[in-house]
């Protein structure tokens, strides 16, 4: 996500800033969306992205200001780290939502302003709060898998729906009662296939167990 150089030339200067910074940030969420797919919540910040870069183009035409090319398309890296690339990202949102705060005096015009002022409250209040999130759900996820021995780059693969919802579970018991104590070894051994036999199987050993007694029909 974007590290900015600050342009002060007033109000040519405040525009072609932010939609360079915008074009980077969608840049980088677009390098996301393609390396992890679906996974939340970068291809909704594309897609707002896109309408942010879309609100200072419309301020440039109407203001006589050249657009810059978009020189990010394409260029962004990520480290392939699901947790220090959403870490990246947070922090470059943190920055883009305190440069357009910088911008608002330099605006110029009420509806510049009015633009500044929105991406500002979008990137503070929906943004932010979704990136953050992702952040401490990787790290709770990296660290219980790292407890177990997985590495970092495995702690994303899907191993189908019962799997997952089980180290799903495994990393907020992990959060709340640490790496458990008596069973890690276990479970850093076992296959999450085996552990959804365990834990179907239990279910249904309980089920069983807690249905009531059928009646034999007396002839």
């Amino acid at each position: 996500m974007p590290d900015f150089t600050w342009d002060s030339r007033g109000i040519h200067g405040a525009l072609r800033t932010a939609l360079g910074a915008e074009m980077q940030a969608r840049a980088f969420c677009r390098r996301m969306t393609e390396a992890y797919g679906s996974r939340a919540p970068f291809p909704a910040l594309l897609a707002g992205s896109e309408k942010r870069v879309g609100w200072l183009v419309a301020a440039c035409r109407r203001h006589g200001v050249a657009c810059p090319a978009d020189a990010y398309a394409g260029t962004e890296r990520i480290t392939g780290t699901w947790f220090e690339d959403c870490r990246r990202a947070a922090n470059g949102e943190a920055a883009l939502a305190a440069l357009h705060a910088r911008q608002w005096p330099l605006a110029g015009a009420p509806d510049i302003a009015a633009v500044f002022e929105r991406l500002r409250r979008q990137s503070l209040n929906r943004r932010l709060p979704q990136l953050l999130r992702a952040v401490m759900r990787a790290e709770r996820t990296e660290r219980m898998h790292a407890a177990y021995g997985i590495p970092a780059e495995e702690a994303y693969l899907r191993h189908g729906f019962f799997s997952d919802f089980l180290e799903k579970t495994f990393s907020i018991l992990g959060a709340e009662h640490h790496p458990f104590g008596l069973f890690a070894p276990l479970l850093r051994n076992t296959s999450p296939a085996l552990l959804t036999g365990l834990a179907v199987g239990g279910a249904m050993a309980y089920a069983l167990k807690k249905k009531p007694p059928s009646r034999r029909k007396e002839g």
